[in-house]
């Protein structure tokens, strides 16, 4: 039995504190974006809301996406880049991801800017240290995950990281007045404890790393490969037309998430051709090609190359082993 928020009214924002946050938009001198936005396939995707952005921090960039409702973009310089997101209603404030330290610490400054309402929810889409270092820098807050990631958490501690204070299974519901968040385990994919978050009425959905960034995927060594791509299937039956992704430094669309999916049949059928031809691990790891939805400059790197080699290999693994329970 999973722990269930539901019919938790916190009520909606008071009217001083829309028009407070708002002033502090305006001194801030925060500028339109574009409607037409670049998802993380780099090409134009469909056509999403406008997005408001806050002058850029040293280590993230945060935009506006819906009233209250924010990405933070971190630096794809970092040494860890995931994005976070978090979500303001009249009494709390909710966010998506605590990212690194020093990361979180720069976060939490900027949602004090914004609100004087404390965060009292920490949402983990999954267990990996980019996702889960900051979580000390957010004391009070109740942090919430699906089951999977706690498990994940406790075979792989984090210094400092506390574990999950409320678990849930397939779907967990918060009630801010007239808003909903629906924290949901779509299935195994990047891991076997995911979480993205969907806001029906603003049409938001913050992916993790159900959506990596525009460079291409991240580490995929405890992925879920051929569950990755129906996975995928249910996150576009949502009605959401703005998609957060754990990496990239820009909101993504429907569009963006479909262009990843094609890119892991393509993984996957290409691997499955040297298999069926007899061919080795090493053989594979040789042969197949990267495809062109990886950005070329992340093609020649090494830390791409190392990445590179663990997707195949799971793959392989996946392919020619037994099914994982």
């Amino acid at each position: 039995m999973s722990d269930y928020v539901k019919d938790q009214d916190l009520g909606g924002e008071s009217l001083s504190g829309q028009l407070s946050r708002r002033r502090f938009l305006a001194r801030s001198g925060i500028t339109l974006a574009g409607t037409a936005l670049i998802g993380c396939g780099g090409q134009e995707s469909e056509q999403s809301p406008s997005a408001v952005a806050l002058p850029a921090t040293s280590k993230q960039n945060i935009v506006e996406v819906a009233d209250g409702v924010y990405a933070a973009f971190a630096d794809p310089s970092g040494d860890i880049s995931a994005n976070s997101g978090f979500v303001i209603g009249q009494d709390a404030v909710w966010v998506f991801d605590a990212q690194r330290v020093d990361y979180s610490t720069e976060l939490l400054a900027q949602i004090q800017k914004l609100t004087t309402a404390p965060v009292k929810y920490l949402i983990h889409s999954h267990h990996h240290r980019e996702i889960v270092e900051g979580t000390p820098v957010f004391t009070e807050a109740l942090i919430v995950a699906h089951s999977g990631m706690r498990k994940n958490l406790i075979e792989e501690p984090r210094p400092g990281v506390r574990l999950p204070d409320v678990i849930y299974e397939e779907q967990l519901t918060f009630h801010d007045g007239n808003r909903e968040l629906h924290l949901i385990h779509l299935g195994r994919y990047h891991t076997d404890g995911d979480s993205v978050l969907f806001l029906p009425q603003e049409k938001v959905l913050f992916s993790g790393d159900l959506l990596p960034g525009k460079g291409g995927p991240g580490g995929m060594r405890q992925a879920y490969l051929q569950e990755f791509v129906q996975t995928i299937d249910k996150a576009l039956a949502l009605d959401f037309e703005t998609l957060v992704p754990g990496r990239g430094d820009s909101l993504a669309t429907k569009d963006d998430l479909r262009r990843f999916q094609s890119y892991l049949t393509q993984v996957l059928t290409d691997v499955q051709t040297f298999i069926d031809g007899g061919a080795s691990l090493e053989q594979t790891l040789a042969g197949v090609e990267v495809p062109d939805y990886i950005d070329p400059a992340r093609r020649g790197t090494e830390s791409f190359a190392n990445l590179w080699r663990r997707t195949i290999e799971r793959v392989y693994a996946e392919l020619t082993g037994p099914s994982r329970p």
